[in-house]
C-alpha cells in the first residue's frame, strides 16, 4: 500500500452511474424537496409552478452543467487505471506515450469538473434568489400574525441549510468517486504531507453533515477505508480501528470499497501494510480479530486470516507444512469468492514455504502454473511481481542465464524514480546486481527504497534492505556493514523473524560468522542453524561472477570497452596512451579474469556480466 490500493475492476456503467446520473438526477430530486420544503404541502400549485418555471428559465444552464458532468463521468474513472498503466508499460518509449495521455486525461478532467462546477454555482445562485424572491412576494401580501404563525423566516433559513446540503452533496459525490482515491496516490507517490492534507478535508466534510446524511454517509465510508489502509499510518491502531469499522457495518452506517490487500505482492504480512507488529501476539489476534477482519475487508477476506498466520510463522522459521496443508483446500472458495489477491499471496507463500524446504523445481511450478492462470484471465498487474519471483528462483538454483534476461527485459532500473508498488522488483534487481558483481549499482537500486521505508515503517522490507546493503558494502571493503547487519538483526530479532534473513543464506553466512552481535543468543542460534540450511541447499545463491580478487581494475574496464568497440591493440595503446606490450599485458589479464580465449568470446563474457553495454 504502497499501502492498500483502490481497486477499479467494476464495469463501466457502474462508475457512468455513479458520476454522472448520480448527480444530474440526484440534484433534480434534491431541488424536488427542496421546493417541497420551501412551500407548505397544501399549496402544491405554487411548489408545481415554481419548480417548472425555473427550470424552463434555466435550461440552457442545465444543458451545460450535464454535458460537463457527462465530461466528468467519461475521463474521471480513467484516472483510475493511470498508475496501472504506467506499471505495465513495457518500454521508455511506451511510458512516455502513457505519461502523455495520463496528462491529458487529468487536465480534461479537470478542466471539465471546473466547469461543472461553475456551471452548477450559476444554477444554484439563481435558485436561491429566484426562491427567496417568491416568499418574499408572498410574505409582503401577509398580514404579521400570518407571517408569525407560519415561520417564513424558518423557511428562509431551512433553505440556506438546504441549499448548502446540496452544494456540498454534489461535490461530495464527486469527490469521494474520482478524488477519494487521489489520497491514497498521495501516499503511494510518498507525498504523506498531501495525503494527510486531503483526508483532512474529507475528515471536516463528513463531521459538517448529519448521521443520516447520504454524503456524509458515503465520506465517513471512505474516511474508514483510508484509516484502514493508508501506508504512512502503520497498523499499530488497526485493533481498535477495524472492531469499530465492524460495528459501523453491522449498523449499516458505513459501506467501504474494494481493497487490495496485498499490493499484488505475494504476501499478505509485508503486502499493503506491514504487518510485523501483529506477528508479535499472531494466535491471540487470529482468535479475536478473524470475523471482524473478513467482515470488514469482505471478498478480500476470503482466506486472509489463514495465510495471514501461516505467513507470520513461517517468517519466524517454524514448519508450516500442516498449516499449507489446511490452507491449499480453500484455494478453491478463494478463486469462487475471494480475490486474485489472495490467490497470489497463498500461492506465493506455498513457493517460499517449498523454496525454503529445497525444492526449488516445486516452488517454479507453483509461480508458472499461478502466472499462465493469471495472464489467460487477464490478470496483468500480478505478472511483474511473478516474474520476479521466478528471477529468485533462478538465482537460488545458479541459472544466472534467466537472472539476466529476466534484468534486460523486465526488471524497472529507474533509480531516479521510486514506485513503491514496484519494491519487491527492486529488491529482486539488486540481488540480481549484486550476483553480477555490480555491488555500486546494487547500492544504488537500494538507495531510494530508504525514507519509504522509514515513513511507513515497513519492517520487513527493512530488514532485506539492510542485508543486502551490509552483503553489497562487505564485498566493497566498507566497515559499515557492520552497523547495517546489526540494524536487520536487531530488528528481526524484535519480532522473532528468521527467515527474512536466513534466505540469504551462503551470502550472509560469512558475515554472520565475522559479527560480534550481543543480541538473544537463543534466537541466533536458531538463525545460524537456518542459514547454513539455505547455505548447503543454495551453495551459490548471489555469489558474483567474477570471484573474489578477478574483479576488474579501472584501467581493464577501460581496455575491455575498447575491446568491445573492436579497436585493435595499437588503436588502443594510442587512446589510452600507453605502450603497446602493456595493452597487450592488460588484455591478456582481462581474458584470464573473465574465463574466455578469445577477444571476441570476452566481449560477449562483458555484455552477460553488464561489464559494458549491449549496444557496444
Amino acid at each position: 500500500m504502497a499501502g492498500l490500493s483502490p481497486v477499479g475492476d467494476g464495469p463501466a456503467f457502474v462508475v457512468f452511474f455513479s458520476i454522472f446520473l448520480y448527480p444530474v438526477g440526484g440534484g433534480m430530486l434534491y431541488w424536488n424537496q427542496l421546493f417541497t420544503r420551501v412551500f407548505p404541502e397544501e399549496d402544491v400549485e405554487m411548489k408545481h409552478r415554481t419548480v417548472n418555471d425555473y427550470f424552463k428559465q434555466q435550461w440552457p444552464r442545465l444543458i451545460l452543467f450535464a454535458a460537463f458532468t457527462l465530461g466528468v463521468s467519461f475521463f474521471a474513472p480513467l484516472k483510475n487505471f493511470q498508475l496501472k498503466w504506467l506499471i505495465d508499460s513495457r518500454s521508455k518509449l511506451e511510458a512516455l506515450g502513457y505519461m502523455g495521455l495520463v496528462f491529458a486525461i487529468t487536465f480534461a478532467s479537470w478542466f471539465f469538473e471546473r466547469l461543472s462546477r461553475r456551471s452548477f454555482t450559476k444554477i444554484a445562485c439563481g435558485a436561491v434568489e429566484q426562491v427567496r424572491q417568491r416568499i418574499l412576494e408572498q410574505v409582503l401580501h401577509r398580514t404579521v400574525a400570518q407571517y408569525n404563525a407560519e415561520g417564513d423566516a424558518a423557511y428562509l433559513s431551512l433553505l440556506t441549510t438546504d441549499l448548502r446540503t446540496l452544494y456540498d452533496d454534489y461535490y461530495m459525490s464527486l469527490f469521494n468517486i474520482v478524488f477519494w482515491g487521489g489520497i491514497m496516490l498521495c501516499a503511494l507517490a510518498m507525498d504523506y504531507e498531501g495525503s494527510e492534507r486531503w483526508y483532512g478535508e474529507l475528515q471536516a466534510f463528513a463531521e459538517r453533515c448529519g448521521r443520516q446524511d447520504a454524503a456524509g454517509k458515503q465520506a465517513r465510508s471512505r474516511l474508514a477505508w483510508l484509516d484502514i489502509s493508508l501506508p504512512q499510518r502503520g497498523v499499530n491502531g488497526l485493533t481498535e480501528t477495524i472492531p469499530a469499522v465492524f460495528r459501523l457495518l453491522m449498523n449499516k452506517e458505513v459501506t467501504l470499497p474494494s481493497f487490495s490487500v496485498t499490493s499484488a505482492l505475494p504476501s499478505i504480512m509485508n503486502g499493503g501494510k506491514d504487518f510485523s507488529p501483529w506477528s508479535k501476539k499472531d494466535d491471540l489476534l487470529y482468535k479475536t480479530l478473524r470475523l471482524p477482519v473478513e467482515a470488514v475487508l469482505g471478498r478480500d477476506g476470503v482466506g486472509l486470516a489463514d495465510c495471514a498466520i501461516a505467513e507470520s510463522k513461517f517468517e519466524k522459521g517454524e514448519d508450516v507444512a500442516g498449516r499449507m496443508l489446511s490452507l491449499l483446500p480453500q484455494l478453491n472458495e478463494v478463486r469462487n469468492r475471494g480475490t486474485p489477491d489472495m490467490e497470489f499471496a497463498v500461492s506465493g507463500l506455498l513457493a517460499r514455504s517449498q523454496l525454503a524446504n529445497g525444492q526449488p523445481a516445486d516452488a517454479r511450478r507453483t509461480i508458472e502454473v499461478l502466472r499462465e492462470c493469471f495472464a489467460e484471465r487477464g490478470l496483468t498487474r500480478f505478472l511483474p511481481n511473478m516474474d520476479a519471483m521466478l528471477c529468485r528462483i533462478d538465482m537460488h538454483t545458479g541459472d544466472l542465464d534467466a537472472a539476466d534476461a529476466w534484468y534486460r527485459e523486465k526488471a524497472p532500473r529507474e533509480p531516479t524514480h521510486l514506485n513503491v508498488m514496484r519494491r519487491y522488483q527492486y529488491l529482486t534487481q539488486a540481488m540480481v546486481e549484486l550476483a553480477d558483481g555490480r555491488p555500486d549499482a546494487a547500492l544504488l537500486t537500494l538507495a531510494p527504497l530508504e525514507p519509504y521505508i522509514k515513513n511507513c515503517a515497513r519492517i520487513i522490507d527493512g530488514i532485506h534492505l539492510n542485508v543486502l546493503t551490509a552483503i553489497v558494502l562487505r564485498r566493497k571493503k566498507d566497515e559499515r556493514w557492520r552497523e547495517r547487519l546489526t540494524a536487520a538483526l536487531d530488528a528481526a530479532t524484535e519480532y522473532r523473524f528468521i527467515r527474512t534473513v536466513s534466505v540469504y543464506g551462503t551470502a550472509v553466512l560469512p558475515l554472520l560468522e565475522a559479527l560480534d552481535w550481543d543480541g538473544d543468543k537463543a534466537w541466533r542460534k536458531r538463525l545460524m542453524a537456518a542459514v547454513r540450511t539455505q547455505a548447503a541447499f543454495y551453495t551459490h545463491f548471489l555469489e558474483p561472477s567474477l570471484a573474489h580478487g578477478e574483479e576488474l581494475t579501472p584501467t581493464e574496464l577501460q581496455i575491455l570497452h575498447l575491446l568491445c568497440a573492436d579497436k585493435s591493440n595499437a588503436e588502443i595503446a594510442q587512446i589510452m596512451d600507453v605502450k603497446l606490450p602493456t595493452v597487450k599485458t592488460h588484455v591478456s589479464h582481462i581474458l584470464d579474469k573473465l574465463d574466455v580465449k578469445r577477444r571476441a568470446e570476452a566481449k560477449t563474457a562483458a555484455k552477460k556480466l553488464h561489464l559494458v553495454q549491449d549496444d557496444l
